[in-house]
């Protein structure tokens, strides 16, 4: 009547938008789902063991080819005798075949299969067994005598320096699958 607009008559409030979710029941969290079953570790451990043996499988084949191309590794296979070309041969295949089993038991424990323990156990001691071996003879068999100054402080160094990182992972495999807890929580595994 005098240039507005009438006021529109009141209208009753909009009742609230409809929730998308209930709301969460308590002590059950904000999310629907149920948490996963079972125990977490086993995605974490076989994850660190694919990568384990991808590196060792990468680095085997790698670690013979940098030996034969790289002069300066020439030089110091010229001063070991000549059998030891050979064992550096099965060092890389034993190696390989090591990280094929670990890989295995990295899958198989991502897939939570009880045969995972028994792959992982198997690398553990095969990799110590062999650790012994390949130390026995690289300190053992007169190659460092043939060495001199910094050669065979780099040598001792690289030996004793590497010896934890050897040991590391067969050592935890080996506590960690022969505890109870972790059998008790692989007892339901396929």
């Amino acid at each position: 009547m005098n240039g507005q607009p009438e006021p529109a008559p009141s209208a009753a409030p909009l009742p609230p938008p409809p929730t998308v979710f209930p709301p969460p029941v308590s002590g059950a969290g904000p999310y629907p789902q149920a948490p996963p079953k079972g125990p977490t570790w086993p995605t974490p451990i076989g994850v660190v063991c694919i990568v384990l043996a991808g590196l060792g499988l990468v680095s085997q084949p790698l670690n013979m080819i940098l030996q034969r191309i790289d002069p300066n590794q020439a030089a110091i296979y010229k001063l070991f005798p000549a059998w030891y070309s050979q064992f550096a041969i099965y060092s890389m295949i034993v190696g390989s075949i090591l990280s094929i089993i670990l890989l295995a038991g990295g899958i198989l424990l991502i897939k939570r299969r009880q045969v995972a323990k028994y792959f992982s156990l198997l690398y553990a001691v095969l990799a110590l067994a062999w650790l012994c071996v390949n130390y026995s003879i690289l300190l053992g068999g007169g190659l460092a005598a043939r060495l001199t100054g910094a050669m065979k402080i780099a040598w001792y160094g690289g030996l004793l320096g590497g010896l934890p990182f050897a040991l590391a992972a067969p050592v935890f495999l080996i506590f960690w699958f022969l505890r109870a807890k972790t059998k008790a929580d692989m007892r339901d595994w396929k």
